[in-house]
């Protein structure tokens, strides 16, 4: 469901959503009712999570999302 909404509407960001219907991306971020949105930060943590769909608040956390400058990354000591 997830895959053909993004195709329709043809989104432009990642889209997680599980092709062999596992549920693990369901419940790895909590999901309990479709549609759901999280806008998830460059350094990995969770800047958006909203049940049902809001097209104005979904643009703002993404755009908010984009303009965080990306984390510091730290060399592996070899």
């Amino acid at each position: 469901m997830a895959k053909m909404f993004a195709q329709k509407h043809k989104l432009t960001y990642t889209v997680a959503y599980d092709p062999k219907q596992e549920s693990k991306v369901a419940e790895a971020y909590q999901v309990e009712g479709l549609p759901t949105n999280i806008v998830i930060g460059r350094d990995g943590k969770i800047r958006y999570w909203r049940q049902g769909f809001d097209a104005k608040s979904l643009k703002e956390a993404i755009e908010a999302a984009l303009k965080e400058p990306a984390p510091k990354r730290t060399r592996a000591k070899k």
